[in-house]
């Protein structure tokens, strides 16, 4: 990839979390000089990033895949073309930082709450989002809501409903396909929480308030991604 590609727009979120190979940062970095809408957006979104400066922890190997897996996610603009609308498409690229932001924290605090995110991401961001799928399910803890934006690449998981899952427990959320479960966020009975969108069916199990590795208890929900 070079400073002219298409495709070297897609390379901005992970620009900005730090997340980039050294060809694919100075490829970038030449496409900043000769692109004023991406150092625009690099400007608005460094505040986003900056949270993640302060962790002491070292990323593992996973973390870039991840990152670059949301990444893949976004729609690249176009050499030589302007969104139609800049103010529409600046939050939806803050909410796919903090999306990877998400990510990042969870990564590296294996089951740390996913809490320190763009402050413009929220779960009513989500559930009024114009293209968000709602979904309201019952659980032998209470009812939960989920919704999915497709735009922002978010689900939004609405546990408010839900009941105290009792003494040094809470609620975790993941994503479980064959083979594999991964630990996308956590939540008390009064909260919500926004995870990046995943693979595989979306579960929500009882879990010790620091978090699992992989579910201890059976799934009080599980919802295929191709549903939401």
């Amino acid at each position: 990839m070079n400073a002219h590609d298409p495709e070297v727009h897609s390379l901005l979120g992970p620009y900005v979390l730090d997340a980039l190979e050294p060809a694919e940062r100075a490829a970038f970095e030449g496409h900043l000089r000769e692109c004023p809408a991406c150092r625009d957006e690099v400007a608005d979104l460094r505040p986003a990033a900056a949270a993640l400066a302060d962790t002491p922890l070292s990323p593992p190997p996973a973390l870039r895949e991840q990152v670059m897996r949301l990444a893949a996610q976004t729609r690249p603009v176009r050499r030589g073309a302007r969104p139609a609308s800049r103010p529409a498409s600046r939050p939806s690229r803050r909410l796919w930082v903090g999306a990877a932001a998400a990510a990042v924290l969870l990564a590296l605090g294996g089951g740390l709450v996913a809490t320190q995110r763009d402050d413009t991401m929220t779960a009513a961001d989500v559930f009024s989002a114009a293209d968000v799928h709602t979904h309201e399910m019952p659980t032998k803890m209470g009812k939960v809501r989920v919704g999915m934006s497709h735009e922002m690449h978010v689900v939004a998981v609405d546990g408010s409903a839900m009941t105290d899952p009792g003494a040094g427990m809470a609620y975790e959320v993941w994503w479980a396909a064959p083979g594999h479960t991964e630990s996308v966020g956590m939540f008390q009975d009064d909260e919500s929480v926004v995870v990046p969108m995943g693979e595989g069916d979306l579960w929500i199990t009882m879990e010790p308030k620091a978090g699992s590795a992989t579910p201890t208890s059976a799934p009080l929900l599980s919802l295929p991604a191709t549903s939401l």
